[in-house]
C-alpha cells in the first residue's frame, strides 16, 4: 500500500515538519541546514490525509540514525491543534490533528520563528492539502493505528492501567473511564474510537480544550469535565446524541452553543464559569424539553485568558519572570520549569523546601502572549489548610490597567479551591512574601488593599522581605 517518495517531492512539507519538530523538542539550533537536507531526502513511506489529519509516515537512513537519536516521543497540544510524534526503527511517525478544520493553526510557530518567507512556503503547503476519502480498507488501518496511538498515550501519561487498559480488547470495551487527576492539558483525538465509553470522568485536569464532538466518544451518557480550563465548547455538541449528563463546573466558558436539539440531554451544571446571565437566559430558553440546569456562582469575565504553565508557554513565562525579577540567580529561574515535573526536577523542589507547585499563565485574550504569571506552592512544614503565593507578574505594557488586580484575584480564587496532592480541600490562609523595596511598592500596595495583613514570620526566606498573610473567612 505505501508508495515510495521523496519528501522533496513535496517542497513545503519539510519545512512543515522541521518546524514541528523543533518547537516540540524545544530546540532552535539541532535543526540547521544539515538537519533540513537530511529530511528533504529522507524516504516519505506514506503520507494520507482525512477531514482533521494529516499523517505523515517518513524514514531516514541508517547514517543519520545518530541525528536523531534523541528524539523519541512526544505529544502536544495548543488551541486546536495536537501534534504527536515517534521515532521508531528510523521511521518519524507524525500525526497533525486540527479539531476544527484542516486549517491547521500555525500562530504557535510564527511566535517563535520571524522568517516570514520560510512560513509562506508552509502556508502554501497546508492551503494545497485536500482531504481524501478513505476505503473501507483504510478505515479500518486507521482505526487500528488510533488504538495503538491511545495505548502509546497512556504509557507517555503513566496512566496505570488498571484505569487505562494496554490491550486492544480492552480498549474498545470500556464502558467507564475515570482520568481525574491524571494531569492531562489535553484530549487525544483518539478517544473517537472508545465506542463503548457512556461515562468519562475528565475532572481536575488543566485541559483548555474540549475535543470537537467529531472525537468525542459517540455513545457517551455522562461526560464531567469541572476543575479544568475549558474556554468553549465544540458547536456540534448535538453529534452527542445519547449525552444525557454534561457537567463543566469551574471551567472559562464565557459562551455556550446551541444544544437543545439534544433530546437525551437532562442535566447541566457549569456554575463557577463566566457566563453572563443573557447568555445563561439564551441558552435555558432554547430547550422544549425538561432539563435540569445549575448556573450559578458565575465569575466576572476577565481582561485575559488563563491557563496552567506548560511546556509551550514556558519560554514567554521565564523571559517575562526574568524581565520583571531581574535580580533572579540560576536556581530561581529553574522554579517555573521543575514545577512541570516533580519527579524529574525533585532536586530543585527539594533545594527550594518546596513540597509542591501550580503555576498559571495570562495571555492576551484571543493569542499565544503571555502577559503575566502566577501560581501557588506548599512547603513541607505547612498544615493542610495553607499555602504560599509563588511569582507573580504582569507584563509592564499591561500594568495599571486593572490586569494586576484581577489575577491576584484570580490567584486567590485557585489557593481556595486548587486542591494539592493527598489534600482532601484548598487553602484557607494564604501566605506570601515581597521585596521590601521601592520598585515592589505597588505590588505591596496591592496585596495590602487586597487584604493582606503583614506579619513576622519565625524564619525568614529572604533578608529584605516583607512578609503577609490572608485568611479566608
Amino acid at each position: 500500500m505505501h508508495t515510495t517518495l521523496k519528501l522533496s517531492h513535496y517542497p513545503s512539507l519539510p519545512f512543515y515538519i522541521t518546524s514541528l519538530i523543533q518547537k516540540l523538542y524545544k530546540t532552535n539550533t539541532i535543526f540547521s541546514e544539515h538537519y533540513f537536507e537530511v529530511l528533504n531526502d529522507s524516504e516519505l513511506l506514506s503520507m494520507h490525509v482525512d477531514e482533521y489529519v494529516l499523517s505523515v509516515e517518513m524514514k531516514y537512513t541508517d547514517r543519520d540514525q545518530k541525528l536523531f537519536a534523541n528524539f523519541s516521543k512526544t505529544y502536544v497540544h495548543c488551541n486546536n491543534c495536537t501534534v504527536f510524534i515517534e521515532n521508531k526503527n528510523n521511521i518519524f511517525s507524525i500525526d497533525i490533528v486540527h479539531s476544527a478544520s484542516l486549517q491547521l493553526d500555525l500562530a504557535l510557530f510564527k511566535e517563535t520563528q520571524k522568517n516570514e518567507s520560510f512560513f509562506k512556503k508552509i502556508e502554501k503547503f497546508v492551503s494545497t492539502i485536500k482531504p481524501t476519502i478513505l476505503t473501507d480498507e483504510q478505515k479500518a488501518e486507521s482505526k487500528e493505528r488510533n488504538i495503538a496511538r491511545l495505548i502509546s498515550w497512556a504509557e507517555y501519561m503513566k496512566i496505570p492501567a488498571e484505569i487505562f487498559p494496554r490491550t486492544r480488547e480492552e480498549i474498545l470495551s470500556i464502558e467507564t473511564l475515570n482520568l481525574s487527576k491524571c494531569g492531562l492539558e489535553f484530549i487525544p483525538t483518539q478517544f473517537k474510537v472508545l465506542e463503548s465509553l457512556k461515562e468519562l470522568n475528565l475532572s481536575f485536569n488543566k485541559i483548555t480544550t474540549l475535543l470537537d464532538a467529531n472525537f468525542l466518544p459517540p455513545n457517551l451518557e455522562k461526560l464531567w469535565c469541572p476543575y479544568n480550563y475549558i474556554r468553549e465548547l465544540p458547536d456540534n455538541m448535538t453529534k452527542l446524541v445519547h449525552l444525557k449528563e454534561l457537567v463543566m463546573i469551574s471551567n472559562n466558558l464565557e459562551s455556550l452553543p446551541d444544544m437543545s436539539e439534544m433530546k437525551n440531554l437532562n442535566y447541566i451544571a457549569m456554575s463557577q464559569n463566566r457566563l453572563s446571565s443573557e447568555v445563561i437566559d439564551k441558552f435555558t430558553s432554547q430547550f422544549k424539553h425538561e432539563i435540569q440546569s445549575v448556573f450559578n456562582n458565575q465569575s466576572n469575565a476577565l481582561p485575559f485568558d488563563i491557563e496552567p504553565l506548560g511546556e509551550i508557554t514556558l519560554k514567554q513565562a521565564v523571559n517575562l519572570q526574568n524581565k520583571f525579577l531581574k535580580s533572579n540567580n540560576k536556581f530561581e529561574q529553574q522554579l517555573l520549569a521543575a514545577s512541570l515535573n516533580k519527579k524529574m526536577n525533585i532536586d530543585v523542589y527539594e533545594e527550594a523546601f518546596i513540597n509542591e507547585m501550580q503555576y498559571w499563565v495570562a495571555k492576551k485574550k484571543n493569542s499565544e502572549k503571555v502577559i503575566g504569571i502566577t501560581g501557588i506552592y506548599i512547603e513541607p512544614s505547612d498544615d493542610e489548610e495553607s499555602c504560599w503565593v509563588g511569582w507573580f507578574c504582569v507584563d509592564e505594557e499591561y500594568r495599571g490597567k486593572g490586569f494586576g488586580k484581577a489575577l491576584l484575584k484570580y490567584t486567590m480564587k485557585m489557593a481556595r479551591e486548587y486542591v494539592f496532592g493527598d489534600r482532601l480541600i484548598g487553602s484557607r490562609h494564604v501566605y506570601l512574601y515581597t521585596h521590601n523595596t521601592k520598585e515592589f511598592n505597588v505590588a505591596t500596595a496591592m496585596y495590602e488593599k487586597y487584604g493582606f495583613k503583614e506579619y513576622v514570620p519565625d524564619k525568614k526566606i529572604a533578608k529584605v522581605a516583607k512578609y503577609f498573610r490572608y485568611d479566608f473567612v
